[in-house]
């Protein structure tokens, strides 16, 4: 009866079985046969390779190098927004993660407010937040769905259903206000 030891290549390297020397790294999976009765395996010494160093006597094919694929750049447009949410984020405009529903509000009627892109859907808006211009902290879907459906009426004289107060009122137009503001001045 044989005894197979299994070698991955390119993981480890079994140098030495007792005295008989392991020595094939370009095949995918390296054997060794030995009668179990005649050679019993007694010691096994095991070195890392690295894949970017072939083991000494090795005849290893260059590998071509990696192709770097480079991600779209962001358009005019998209930079513009991308700096108008981060100023209104180091501004504070954005207290909640929820007040990008109001910005969200502004580009459901993108043409009346001269906006790149018009939004229908909570989830596309935060995907093109989070995965498109890759801002962190974002809102979820879920929250600005919530909202959404709160506010009536056009921008400037919005209306909500769930507040009130005047102040918290004005805060929400105010975020909307500062967006448009930024937005057209070109941050």
């Amino acid at each position: 009866m044989d005894k197979i030891i299994n070698i991955n290549a390119g993981a480890m390297y079994v140098d030495r079985i007792d005295n008989q020397t392991v020595n094939n790294f370009n095949a995918p999976v390296n054997n060794y046969s030995a009668p179990a009765s005649n050679h019993p395996v007694t010691a096994v010494t095991v070195k890392t390779v690295s894949a970017d160093v072939p083991p000494s006597g090795a005849d290893v094919a260059p590998e071509p190098p990696l192709e770097i694929v480079e991600e779209p750049a962001l358009t005019p447009d998209d930079e513009r927004v991308k700096a108008v949410l981060e100023q209104m984020k180091r501004e504070r405009v954005l207290l909640y993660s929820y007040d990008y529903a109001w910005v969200m509000e502004l580009f459901r009627k993108a043409d009346e407010h001269r906006l790149p892109h018009r939004f229908y859907s909570a989830a596309s808006f935060v995907k093109y937040i989070t995965d498109d211009l890759g801002i962190a902290g974002g809102p979820c879907s879920s929250s600005l769905t919530r909202k959404l459906s709160v506010v009536y009426g056009t921008f400037p004289e919005w209306t909500f259903e769930d507040k009130s107060d005047r102040r918290e009122v004005m805060r929400r137009v105010n975020v909307g206000r500062r967006f448009l503001s930024l937005f057209r001045k070109g941050v």
